[in-house]
Parts: C-alpha cells; sequence; structure tokens
C-alpha cells in the first residue's frame, strides 16, 4: 500500500490484506456493523464468491488522501490487476466507538 497513512487508510490497508487473502473470517472484523449485517445475510456459496472476487483486486494499490465528513470518510483507491487491468476502487468508512469501520469498498476495472 502506498499514498496517504491516515488511521482511516491504515485501517482500510488490514482489511485489504484480508480481502486479498480471500479470508472472510479476517475481513468481518473490519466491517461496518451494517456491512457486517448485510455480509452476514449472504449464503456460504455468495460468501465464497465475493472471497474469490477479492483475490482478483490489485496486490499494490495507491490510496488518496481521504475527505473526512465527521464520522463518516471517503477516498478512491488505485492499482493494476494481475491481468493489466486498471483498477479504482470507492471506499467509505465510519467511525463506530472509535474504531474505523468499511462501510462500502467497490471497485471497477478497466480493461485495456
Amino acid at each position: 500500500m502506498t499514498g496517504d497513512a491516515s488511521p482511516p487508510a491504515e485501517v482500510y490497508a488490514e482489511y485489504y490484506r484480508a480481502c486479498l487473502a480471500g479470508d472472510t473470517g479476517k475481513m468481518l472484523p473490519f466491517f461496518s456493523g451494517k456491512a457486517r449485517k448485510e455480509f452476514e445475510s449472504f449464503d456460504k456459496d455468495s460468501r465464497n464468491m465475493i472471497a474469490e472476487l477479492c483475490k482478483t483486486r490489485p496486490d499494490e494499490v495507491k490510496i488518496s488522501k481521504p475527505s473526512i465528513f465527521g464520522d463518516q470518510v471517503s477516498f478512491t483507491v488505485t492499482g493494476t490487476s494481475r491481468q493489466g487491468e486498471k483498477a479504482t476502487g470507492k471506499v467509505k468508512m465510519v467511525n463506530e466507538q472509535g474504531l474505523w469501520k468499511v462501510l462500502e469498498d467497490k471497485w471497477e476495472f478497466i480493461s485495456q
């Protein structure tokens, strides 16, 4: 991970490493309450599919400087996939009880 090193970005980096490993058990503690409830509502096959999709993300990414609005933060993450596709992620996080949690993590891949 390169780029911003603010507390939310550092938490996202930890979450992202669990995501790249496809380890939903290690990802779960980083989800906000809302995102965690949604993820836990998925069946096992859907959770496994999410884990596999996470593994296709770029290994190395750059985190842009976050925009902080009270207890919420948003930022962009960029990188290149192993297949050479440019990728951009839009991340939203929320501070819950003093801890930054991932509320939304959406990626787009652009073929060259």
